[in-house]
Order: structure tokens, then C-alpha cells, then sequence
């Protein structure tokens, strides 16, 4: 079936927009939909005043409405006047005639316009995962924030009025999207699944008014992507009441809604991007919320889950109300690496994966490298961090072993900022060391920039010394080395951080090779801050823990460890040395031979 729908997709959008190809492919289902519910004879030919006339068979005004708003958004000049369209139209129509679900269609649907990235919906695994989550909380009113055309809470929607010996209220549905085209389609869309319900136009970003306070049992959203942007916003919006910075990032205004919104008792499930989790500025948010103790668990979902992404996905499980034995914690998971490849843009939650949450969620218990229990006043609390994997690591490491904080066994220093590296009185020039030159492992003094030795920058707190580790404070990816002895006059610029280990505490090379470690870089990871330039900044660093060891054994250890890297170095230089010499040999060989 899906093959043929994608063959007839593609001819329409050789006529037609890709947008008017959607439109067109859910008039066409809706007008077989209400065929087959008055038992109405298969039309000759598809036409615009058929499907009108389906639509008028229902008595309800917005329907009405919404269906001539979908109606103009398609050039039935073209749909009904050009032979080779009209083909597609009617064979089109015929095969959908023959699908039995709707919904099925609707996936099918779906997935053609969200591989292009024309519309993109909640994908089929994660609605699954939420539903099997929070479909027995048994709420009797239901809402869908960003709703597209809803068909995220309508699914969740229909299953739990099935699974419930009675229907929800009239009233248990409403839909909340921006759009004015994606709400006429959703209006069509809660008709297709038979559930009262409403789809109301509004902006969240909006603040509402006071008169406005509608409360629900259950809240979903699926936030927009790609537009999350820092901004001013209204000093009187309820929402925001408390929250002193300046500027608040718009993924924080959705989520506030949802907890607005939501009735004393219920749920919310909420999806977003991993900034949200760890950014900075809305660090007092995060806390209010755990000091509130609404937030019930935090699950890191597998990358590209979305068509033409690589965008990470959290989702939040927000409850208001009494908690039980869960009072006071929040669990933590993380899947990412389960899943596997739905189609060629896009990846799924694979079954296992969806397995170990629900097992996660329902008995609230941590599970080896996938989840873990944390009272709320562990939280980080310089950053009240909700990443889940940070979390997960600190009760393995806590499992295996005592630990330190990295402030109580070394200084950390963050370089020069802002350096003009022309500014100093020409003589002796220095190395100013920065991203680039930190490169497997060691400084590479060759690549570094060269300073007067006379520049600002050149204080005595950025010059490296022997047995200094090095780690760079910007990027995505973290690069870490450790100074060897005798090393040249050099000094760290901004985007270096520099630990000097306090060696009666700790041995340096102990510690570079557990950061330099998967274990070590996975800690590192999740304590960056940022999602478009990620950073390690010196309070999270002094906060991050690392493994405590004897001090009689580690500093053996230690120091056969620096043996026998001054030995690969220096085994190292050696081959590259013997190679480059040889190499030249044989080529001057070869051009004396010419």
C-alpha cells in the first residue's frame, strides 16, 4: 500500500506544490471517510463540490469552515481540468477506498510529507512509548499543545477511551496549534477518529489572558524545532512570574504553559531538545520545578528520531499532585543507542529500548547503564542539570568506588580571554596555545600561534607547566592532553582550561588517562552547557567527579604510566623521524635514476 500511495505522491508533485499534495491527500480520505459513514455510492469522478458535499453532511459549523479553508488552498483548475492529474486523482482515490483504517493512512500520509521535512509529526515510536507511559492514568480531559493536526493527542486520546469501560467526556479533547492550515486539517482529523473534541488556533508564546485558565488531566507537546531563540519577554506573564533573568529561551515558555495548564493530579509529557535540560539561564526554572516536586522522570530518546535531524530528543515526564513513594525523586534513562533504521532519514525506538523505559517507569527503579533513582536534593546544584546520562554515571561511579570532586585535587584555570595578538613590545616570542594545538593526546607547539612575551595574556596563572593537563573549553568535541616535561614557553588562550593537579592528592597522569577514558569523556559530555556552542565552564568542572584512589598505589601507578608514555613519545619520534628519512632517500633515489 505505501509504495503505491508514494508512486501517486510523487506524480502529484510533478503538477503540484508538495504542500497542495498534502491538502489533497487529506481531502482525499476524509471524503471516503464520510462516504463509507453514510453508505454513499462511489463517485464517477472525484470533484471540489464532492467533497464539499461530504463535508456538509456533518452538522457542524467550524467543520464546514475548516474544510473550504482546506478547500482554497488547492488549484482545483489544475485538479480537475488536466487529464493526466485527474488520473492520479481518481486512481488515488481508489486505492485509498480500499485501505480499511484510517489511520494507516494517515501514517502513510505522514511520513511522505515529514521525509522532506514539509510537515513533521511526533514519529510513530515515540507516540507509542508515551501512550504506553501514561495510558492508564486515566484522565478525563486531554490536550495536545503545538498540535499540528493533533494527530499526536488524538491517538493517545483514542486509546485510553478504548481502554476505559467508559467514553471520555465531550469536552476531553482540544488541540492547541498556531496554524491556521494545520488547524482546518486537524478539525477534519479528530471527525476521522470519532472523538468530541476541539482544535483551538492560539499562539503559547502568547501570555494568557486572565480570564483564560483552562486546566487539563493530561498534557502533551511535541515543542517546535528549529525555532528555539532567546528573547525579552512580559513581566506580567503569569507563567513567568518568578523568574528574574532578562531573557527567557522560547522552549521554556512552552514548557511553563504545559505546567500552568495542568490540573493538580495530572501528567504531561513533554519533548525537547537537550538544551533545555542543562542551559544556564533557565537554571532557577529547573529548580523551581524540582523544589515544586513535579518533575518524574527525564528519558534521553535516540538522535535522529525526526526525518532530515540529528537533533538529540529528552522527554520530560512532568505530575502535579501526590506522588507517593516517588516523592521527592526523579528517575533518569537513557536509550540512545536503542534503536534502529525506520527509513533512510530517520531512525525508530527499537522494541528493546521501549522495553527497559516502561520497566524504568513503572517500577521506578534504576538499571545498570540505562537508568537511575536520584533524591531531588542530589541535583547539581549549580546548574540543576536534568541530563540523564550525568546521573546514570554518578551511580556507577558510586557503585564502584568512592569519589572526589575535581576542585578538591587540582586548581582550574580558564585562559586568557579576548587576547589581541599583535599587542605587546616586539622581542622574545611565546606560544599561545589554543584548540588546534591540543591534538591526540600532547601540545603541538609547531601549529601554536606565536605572542610577545610582552602581551597581557602572558600572566604567570596561563603559562602551562610539566605534568599540566590541558582541556579544551569550547566544541563539541573535547580534546585533552597532558604536558610533557621540559615544555616550551607557552600560555593558554580562552578556550583552554587548565588543571594543575595538587600531586599530594592526586597523580596528574591517573587523571588524565579516567578524563581521557569513555567513562571520563561521557562525565566531561554531560556537563557542558550550551547546545549550539557547547562549553565547559570552571563551576561545573569544580563540581564533576572523578574516582579516588590510594595514594600509595596511584602514585605507582602513576608514575609507570608517565614512563611508559615518555616512552611511546619518544619510541614514537623515533619512527616518524626514521620514516621521513628513509622516505626522502627513496625519492632522491628515484629522481636521480631520471
Amino acid at each position: 500500500m505505501k509504495p503505491i500511495l508514494e508512486t501517486y505522491w510523487q506524480a502529484l508533485q510533478r503538477k503540484f506544490p508538495e504542500e497542495q499534495v498534502f491538502y489533497l491527500s487529506i481531502i482525499l480520505v476524509f471524503s471516503e471517510f464520510q462516504r463509507r459513514r453514510h453508505n454513499l455510492d462511489i463517485p464517477e469522478t472525484f470533484t471540489q463540490s464532492y467533497f464539499c458535499e461530504r463535508a456538509f453532511d456533518i452538522p457542524k459549523y467550524d467543520i464546514h469552515e475548516a474544510a473550504l479553508q482546506l478547500c482554497e488552498k488547492v488549484d482545483w483548475a489544475l485538479a480537475e481540468n488536466d487529464d493526466e492529474v485527474q488520473q492520479i486523482i481518481q486512481s488515488t482515490f481508489r486505492t485509498i477506498r480500499d485501505i480499511p483504517h484510517f489511520n494507516i493512512l494517515l501514517e502513510s500520509i505522514m511520513e511522505l510529507i515529514g521525509t522532506s521535512g514539509g510537515y513533521i509529526a511526533t514519529p510513530q515510536s515515540v507516540r507509542s512509548l508515551i501512550a504506553d507511559l501514561l495510558g492508564e492514568t486515566s484522565p478525563e480531559s486531554i490536550s495536545d499543545f503545538c498540535s499540528g493536526i493533533g494527530m499526536f493527542g488524538l491517538e493517545l486520546a483514542r486509546k485510553i477511551s478504548m481502554d476505559k469501560t467508559s467514553e471520555l467526556s465531550p469536552s476531553s479533547f482540544c488541540g492547541i496549534e498556531m496554524n491556521p492550515v494545520l488547524c482546518a486539517i486537524g478539525k477534519l482529523i479528530i471527525e476521522l477518529y470519532e472523538i468530541d473534541g476541539q482544535l483551538v488556533q492560539k499562539d503559547i508564546l502568547t501570555p494568557p489572558p486572565a480570564s483564560e485558565m483552562s486546566l487539563y488531566d493530561l498534557i502533551v507537546m511535541d515543542m517546535p524545532r528549529g525555532n528555539n531563540k532567546r528573547e525579552s519577554f512580559d513581566r506580567n506573564d503569569p507563567r513567568l512570574t518568578d523568574f528574574k533573568e532578562k531573557t527567557v529561551y522560547t522552549d521554556w515558555i512552552f514548557i511553563q504553559d504545559v505546567l500552568y495548564h495542568l490540573k493538580e493530579g495530572g501528567y504531561a509529557a513533554v519533548l525537547c531538545t537537550t538544551g533545555a535540560l542543562i542551559r544556564a539561564n533557565e537554571r532557577s526554572l529547573r529548580k523551581s520545578v524540582v523544589q515544586n516536586d513535579w518533575l518524574e522522570a527525564v528519558i534521553t530518546l535516540p538522535a535522529n528520531l525526526y526525518p532530515n535531524t540529528r537533533t538529540g530528543t529528552e522527554l520530560l515526564i512532568f505530575h502535579k499532585g501526590n506522588r507517593g513513594r516517588r516523592r521527592h525523586k526523579i528517575l533518569f534513562v537513557d536509550i540512545n543507542k536503542y534503536y534502529f533504521r525506520e527509513r533512510r532519514n530517520a531512525y525508530a525506538i527499537s522494541e528493546e529500548g521501549h522495553r527497559l523505559v516502561c520497566a524504568s517507569f513503572g517500577k521506578y527503579v534504576k538499571q545498570d547503564e540505562i537508568s537511575a533513582v536520584i533524591s531531588a536534593d542530589m541535583l547539581e546544584e549549580q546548574t540543576y542539570s536534568w541530563k540523564p546520562v550525568q546521573y546514570i554515571c554518578q551511580e556507577q561511579e558510586t557503585a564502584t568506588g568512592d569519589s572526589i570532586r575535581l576542585a578538591d585535587v587540582a586548581e582550574i584555570v580558564r585562559g586568557a580571554q579576548a587576547v589581541n595578538k599583535a599587542v605587546g613590545t616586539p622581542g622574545k616570542m611565546v606560544c599561545f596555545l589554543n584548540i588546534k594545538d591540543i591534538q591526540d593526546g600532547f601540545v603541538k607547539y609547531e601549529t601554536a600561534d606565536k605572542i610577545s612575551v610582552s602581551n597581557p595574556a602572558c600572566k604567570i596563572k596561563y603559562r602551562i607547566q610539566e605534568d599540566d593537563i590541558l582541556i579544551t573549553s569550547k566544541g563539541t568535541t573535547i580534546k585533552i592532553a597532558i604536558v610533557e616535561a621540559n615544555p616550551m614557553l607557552a600560555y593558554i588562550s580562552g578556550n583552554i582550561t587548565l588543571l594543575r593537579v595538587n600531586k599530594q592528592m592526586y597523580d596528574p597522569y591517573v587523571l588524565f588517562h579516567y578524563l581521557d577514558s569513555e567513562q571520563g569523556r561521557a562525565s566531561l559530555e554531560q556537563i557542558q552547557s550550551g547546545t549550539t556552542i557547547r562549553i565547559l565552564n570552571n563551576s561545573n568542572l569544580s563540581a564533576l567527579k572523578v574516582p579516588l584512589y590510594g595514594a600509595e598505589l596511584m602514585s605507582k601507578i602513576g608514575a609507570q604510566l608517565k614512563i611508559k608514555r615518555e616512552g611511546y613519545l619518544k619510541n614514537l619520534n623515533f619512527l616518524i623521524d626514521s620514516y621521513n628519512t628513509e622516505r626522502k632517500n627513496l625519492l632522491d633515489s628515484l629522481k636521480e635514476e631520471m
